[in-house]
C-alpha cells in the first residue's frame, strides 16, 4: 500500500520535473527567437553588434519577448534546483540565479 509520504514525494518529483522542463523551454525559446532575429534582420551583423541592439530595430518586441522567456526560464530552473538541493542550500548561488532571472524579466517587460 502506498503511504501519504510516498505520494507527496512523487508529486514533488513531478512538480520539479515540470519546473525544469519549463526552464529549459524558456531558454530554448530565447535561443530560437534570437536566431530568428539574426535571420529576419540580415542588415545587422550578429558578430559586430550585441544582441541587445536588436531591440532598436523593427523587431524589438521579439527580443523583449525572448528576454522575458529567458528570465522566466531561469527562474523556473532556479526553483527546480532549489527544490532538489538538500538543506542547507547554497543561498548565494540561488540568489544570484534568481536575480539574473528577475533582471531578464525586467528587461523583457520594459517597453522599447
Amino acid at each position: 500500500m502506498t503511504t501519504t509520504g510516498e505520494i507527496l514525494k512523487q508529486h514533488r518529483r513531478t512538480d520539479v520535473a515540470k519546473l525544469a522542463e519549463a526552464g529549459i523551454a524558456g531558454i530554448l525559446v530565447f535561443v530560437g527567437l534570437v536566431t530568428t532575429l539574426h535571420v529576419i534582420d540580415p542588415d545587422r551583423d550578429p558578430i559586430s553588434i550585441t544582441v541587445s541592439e536588436y531591440v532598436l530595430g523593427p523587431y524589438g518586441r521579439l527580443l523583449s519577448f525572448a528576454a522575458l522567456a529567458f528570465g522566466l526560464g531561469v527562474l523556473a530552473l532556479t526553483a527546480a534546483i532549489a527544490a532538489t538541493l538538500p538543506s542547507p542550500r547554497p543561498r548565494a548561488g540561488l540568489t544570484l540565479l534568481a536575480t539574473a532571472g528577475l533582471g531578464m524579466v525586467v528587461v523583457g517587460g520594459v517597453p522599447d
